[in-house]
C-alpha cells in the first residue's frame, strides 16, 4: 500500500522565488467574447520554468478554459470566456508559492464602453410626424466597437420601438422613434455595476414647420354664370415651396406655381350646387398641406328692376324717373315710350313730353357681371293748364298826384311752372317790366304808377311762365282827375 502511494506522480510546481507574469492580447472583451491568457514563469535564476510546470489560473469574472495548464518553454496558456455579464475581470495565475505581483485586468462588455455615438436617420420628420431610425454605436477608449453591450434608449417625445437593445457584431444598437414633435433621444450603456452612471450619447430629432395656406371666397353665396373670386395665401414653412394649386370642385383646377404670399383667381360656375373648393401647397420635401371651403352656388335669377316717376306729369314739363336694381349696376337704358331713348350710369333720368297721352317707360339695367333685368312704369301726360293773368288796382280813381298800386298776385302760371315776368301797359304810353323795373315789389307781383295827366286809362297786364307760355289779363280802367 505504501509502495503504491509512493509511485503516484507529484505535479511539478514552480519554485517559490519564481516570477509569474500574466498577459493577454485583448484587454477589452465584448459579452461572450474570448481572450487568450498567457502566464510566463521565470525561475529565480532567470531561466524559464521547466516544461510541465503546473500553473493554476483564476478570474473574478467569466470562466477559464482550462483552469490549469502546464508550461512549455516557460509559458502556460488558457482561454478566458467573458460570458454574459459586464464588468472587470481580474485574472491571476499561481504555481506553488509563485504568484504575479499584479493581476491582469480585462474589461468586459459595458465596463469597456468609453463612448456612445448616436445618429438619427432621417434627422427631421414632417410636421405630421414620421419614423426615425436611431442607431447607437458603442466603442472603447481606443475607438474599437463593442459588441454585445446592452444600451438603454429614452426620448423626450414620441414612442420608441425598443427601449433596450444589445449592440450587434459591429457594435451598434438600433431602434426606431415615431414622433410628431421635436425630440431628444439618449442612448446609455447600461452600467456593469450598480452606482455607475454609464456612458450616454445624445441625438436631436427635429420637426419641419409645414407651409400654411389660407383660402377665401367672395361672394359667399355666388350665382351661376357670375364671377367668384378666390384669394389664396401661402406662407412658407421650413422648406421652400414646390407648388400650389386650387381645385374648384367642378372638375376644373388651376396651378399657382411656387406661390409664396397671396394671389387672386376667378372662376365661373355654370351649374348650381354645393362645391368643395380645395387649395393645396407642397414643399420641396414632399410635405403637402390642403385647405377646403364649401360654397353654395345658386341659380342665377334676372335682375329685378322697378321704376317710379314724379307725380302728375304734364306736357312740356320735366318728368323725373328713378330705377332701382340693387348694387353693381353698370348701365341703365331708358325708353320713354315716345320714341326717345337715353342711357345713364346713374339710376335717375328726366324727360319732357311734348304731347299728352299714356306712355309706357321701359328701363333695362345691366349688372357688372353681365346680368340684365327690365322694369316698366306708365305715366299719363296731361295737357298743361294755360297761365292766367289777373290784377287789381288801388285806388281805382285818384288825382294826378295819386300813386296807384297794381297787384298781380292773383295771376297763375301753367301747371308745374312759375311766372317769370310781368309786363305792364298803363295806357298813357308807359310800359314797365318786372323784375326789370326798379318799382317792382312783393316778388315782382306789385308795382306802383302815377299818371301825370287827368283822364281814363286802360291798364293791361301780360304774364310769361317758365315754359314760355303767356297770358294777357282783362283790362282795368283807372280814373285820374
Amino acid at each position: 500500500m505504501l509502495a503504491a502511494s509512493s509511485c503516484q506522480k507529484v505535479p511539478l510546481l514552480a519554485p517559490t522565488a519564481s516570477v509569474i507574469t500574466v498577459i493577454t492580447s485583448r484587454s477589452v472583451l465584448p459579452i461572450n467574447g474570448t481572450a487568450q491568457i498567457i502566464a510566463t514563469v521565470i525561475e529565480q535564476s532567470g531561466t524559464p520554468a521547466h516544461d510541465g510546470t503546473l500553473v493554476t489560473f483564476t478570474t473574478t469574472l467569466g470562466t477559464l478554459d482550462p483552469q490549469e495548464a502546464v508550461t512549455s518553454n516557460g509559458q502556460a496558456v488558457v482561454t478566458l470566456r467573458a460570458g454574459t455579464q459586464s464588468g472587470t475581470a481580474e485574472v491571476s495565475a499561481f504555481s506553488g508559492g509563485a504568484r504575479p505581483e499584479t493581476p491582469l485586468t480585462i474589461t468586459i462588455g459595458a465596463a469597456a464602453a468609453a463612448g456612445v455615438t448616436v445618429t438619427a436617420s432621417p434627422a427631421t420628420v414632417p410636421s405630421a410626424g414620421g419614423t426615425v431610425t436611431i442607431a447607437a454605436s458603442v466603442s472603447d477608449a481606443t475607438g474599437n466597437r463593442l459588441a454585445g453591450v446592452p444600451v438603454s434608449f429614452s426620448t423626450t417625445a414620441g414612442t420608441l420601438a425598443a427601449s433596450q437593445v444589445i449592440t450587434d457584431a459591429s457594435g451598434a444598437a438600433t431602434t426606431t422613434l415615431t414622433t410628431s414633435l421635436a425630440a431628444t433621444v439618449d442612448a446609455t450603456v447600461i452600467p456593469a455595476t450598480s452606482g455607475s452612471t454609464g456612458v450616454t450619447g445624445r441625438v436631436a430629432v427635429t420637426v419641419d414647420d409645414a407651409p400654411t395656406i389660407v383660402l377665401l371666397s367672395s361672394p359667399a353665396a355666388p350665382e351661376t354664370n357670375t364671377v367668384t373670386n378666390f384669394t389664396v395665401t401661402v406662407t412658407k414653412g421650413t422648406n421652400p415651396i414646390r407648388s400650389a394649386s386650387i381645385d374648384f370642385g367642378d372638375g376644373q383646377s388651376q396651378g399657382l406655381g411656387a406661390l409664396v404670399g397671396g394671389t387672386s383667381v376667378t372662376h365661373t360656375y355654370t351649374v348650381p350646387g354645393q362645391y368643395n373648393v380645395t387649395a393645396t401647397v407642397s414643399d420641396t420635401t414632399g410635405e403637402v398641406v390642403s385647405v377646403l371651403t364649401r360654397i353654395n352656388v345658386s341659380l342665377q335669377l334676372p335682375l329685378a328692376v322697378t321704376v317710379t316717376s314724379s307725380a302728375s306729369p304734364t306736357v312740356n314739363s320735366p318728368v323725373a324717373f328713378t330705377a332701382s336694381a340693387g348694387l353693381g349696376i353698370l348701365r341703365y337704358d331708358w325708353d320713354f315710350g315716345d320714341g326717345f331713348t337715353t342711357s345713364t350710369t346713374g339710376a335717375a333720368a328726366a324727360h319732357v313730353y311734348s304731347s299728352p297721352g299714356l306712355r309706357t317707360v321701359t328701363v333695362t339695367a345691366t349688372h357688372t357681371d353681365g346680368r340684365t333685368g327690365t322694369g316698366q312704369t306708365q305715366v299719363n301726360v296731361v295737357p298743361t293748364e294755360a297761365p292766367a293773368a289777373s290784377f287789381t288796382v288801388s285806388p281805382k280813381a285818384g288825382t294826378t298826384a295819386t300813386s296807384f298800386i297794381f297787384n298781380a298776385s292773383a295771376s297763375t302760371s301753367s301747371t308745374g311752372t312759375t311766372i317769370v315776368r310781368y309786363e305792364w301797359n298803363f295806357g298813357d304810353g308807359t310800359t314797365r317790366s318786372c323784375p326789370a323795373d326798379s318799382l317792382c315789389r312783393n316778388g315782382n307781383r306789385t308795382i306802383s304808377h302815377e299818371f301825370g295827366v287827368a283822364g281814363t286809362y286802360r291798364v293791361i297786364l301780360t304774364i310769361t311762365d317758365s315754359n314760355g307760355a303767356t297770358a294777357t289779363s282783362a283790362t282795368e280802367d283807372v280814373e285820374v282827375s
